[in-house]
């Protein structure tokens, strides 16, 4: 039987070697991944809080330049429209909270955010719970409140300590 001296070296890896590298890229791939997934759920999250944030403080914004008139209603407390909601964030104001391009107060958002579950950037006024699906955002006209209209927004903006809203079926 011929054999190799001593002295001559390997050149390779043995199939053990090979089993145990993968063995140990196995383990740090299941440790890794998980957490990737969860730091991707989080910045969701997170972006949909700023998205939220940005547009329930610009509505408290044009709450307190215009003498206490929310967002959502006119001078006596009636619910207006979602395209006069929109003018509103997005346009400079009188004192009166109509939009005008000689307004003194605003704009408050340069476009209104988009609901990253639904890709909508729409506003609907009251009417069905948030949740429904059917805009990216819902304001409750009497209380100044928007809330993301995607239940999965919702579950986001209270997951990061935003406030509890009331759900609709969506």
């Amino acid at each position: 039987m011929f054999r190799l001296p001593a002295s001559t070296e390997r050149s390779a890896f043995s199939l053990i070697e090979l089993v145990i590298v993968v063995a140990i890229i196995a383990v740090i791939g299941a440790i890794a991944i998980p957490r990737m997934s969860a730091s991707s759920e989080n910045a969701y999250a997170a972006a949909m809080l700023k998205d939220w944030r940005e547009l329930q403080n610009s509505g408290e914004l044009f709450k307190a330049e215009h003498g206490g008139i929310g967002i959502g209603v006119d001078d006596r407390s009636n619910p207006i429209t979602a395209s006069l909601v929109v003018k509103r964030l997005v346009s400079t104001t009188t004192d009166d909270g109509s939009a005008s391009l000689s307004g003194t107060y605003g704009p408050y958002l340069s476009k209104i955010p988009t609901n990253r579950d639904n890709g909508m950037r729409s506003i609907r006024v009251d009417g069905a719970l948030p949740g429904a699906g059917t805009h990216g955002w819902r304001l409750d006209s009497s209380t100044g409140v928007f809330a993301p209209d995607t239940l999965e927004g919702i579950n986001a903006v209270e997951s990061l300590g935003g406030p509890q809203f009331e759900r609709g079926a969506g």
